[in-house]
């Protein structure tokens, strides 16, 4: 039976680099996105019972979901038959074994990228009982004003930016910071700081195989051709071009040049102490009162926006699903 990787990260950008060199090796593969199964198989207790609903949810989403769809897997591709007693976690295992399968059949590592893990993890800290042996937690952590600075100038499908709002990022951030510490819990996790896979990614990716116990051989992993950016939908490719560039570890300290005094105040004022905890510097700047208040209300509200007009096509797009059955 393959190895089960859950990937889970912040910086989108940051986590489809290290899924691509590590598709690279020949022993692991790496499925690309599809949150529709993080949420609707890894939210609640993934030790539950699939419901019927969820699973004509899925059948759909394999045909129609804009990223689940270029999967091109469907349910008589998957190893189990559904009953009763087939749990949502067997049944994202089983999807993830069909993807190998399919696409790197030879892969004693399924890595299943998913940023939605809160829930799993939680159930998991109550009752170590529930990590199972052939489960591996990996997380990709990046310095929050570099993650919103990423954040700020990129843009979704829908042509508007991730995040607007260094408040509501450097929120997000702790968050996902106070669910890492779980993992760094676990013997079975590891957190990979994006700043160490940019300056020295071999060294890196043999920190990551040995603590998955794999032999592997890194040789021509960052030179391979770019497999997994070949995987990526046709409509996300531009959102991923970088893939296809060669290392820029001046990105690491945009962010100082990228970002005013009042966004780097707001976003450290919020994240300082675990900011301290990675070893990350603090800038501690003192903007003008004035202007802080002008791009704290200037961004809030480009935030609100964009997550509204996002929150109500995302709820109309599983209205319409629903509504099928």
């Amino acid at each position: 039976m393959p190895k089960y990787v859950f990937l889970t990260y912040r910086n989108r950008s940051g986590s489809t680099l290290l899924a691509s060199l590590l598709n690279n090796i020949p022993d692991i593969c790496c499925t690309p996105e599809a949150e529709i199964l993080s949420k609707l198989l890894l939210t609640g207790n993934a030790k539950d019972p699939v419901s019927e609903e969820t699973i004509k949810i899925i059948e759909t989403a394999m045909a129609s979901d804009p990223k689940l769809s270029f999967w091109n897997l469907t349910l008589s591709d998957l190893d189990i038959r559904f009953g009763s007693k087939t749990s949502k976690e067997e049944m994202l295992f089983s999807i993830l074994r069909a993807y190998g399968k399919k696409n790197k059949p030879d892969a004693n590592v399924l890595i299943f990228k998913c940023p939605i893990l809160n829930d799993y993890l939680k159930n998991c800290c109550k009752n170590e009982d529930l990590i199972r042996s052939d489960l591996f937690f990996l997380a990709l952590l990046r310095d929050p004003r570099a993650s919103f600075e990423s954040q700020k100038r990129s843009k979704s499908l829908n042509e508007f930016v991730m995040d607007a709002s260094p408040r509501h990022s450097a929120h997000k951030w702790v968050k996902f910071h106070n669910m890492i510490k779980n993992i760094k819990a676990f013997n079975c996790g590891y957190v990979v700081k994006y700043e160490e896979l940019i300056l020295n990614p071999t060294n890196t990716l043999t920190k990551i195989c040995d603590a998955l116990r794999l032999n592997a051989t890194l040789k021509n992993v960052l030179v391979e051709g770019n497999s997994y950016y070949h995987s990526i939908p046709y409509n996300q490719k531009k959102l991923h071009q970088g893939l296809l560039n060669p290392f820029n570890t001046e990105k690491i300290d945009s962010w100082k040049k990228a970002l005013n005094g009042s966004e780097i105040f707001l976003i450290e004022i919020i994240a300082k102490q675990q900011i301290k905890e990675w070893d990350y510097k603090l800038f501690s700047p003192h903007p003008n009162f004035i202007n802080l208040m002008i791009v704290f209300c200037v961004s809030e509200f480009k935030s609100f926006l964009n997550r509204s007009i996002s929150f109500f096509r995302k709820t109309t797009i599983k209205y319409k699903v629903l509504k099928r059955y």
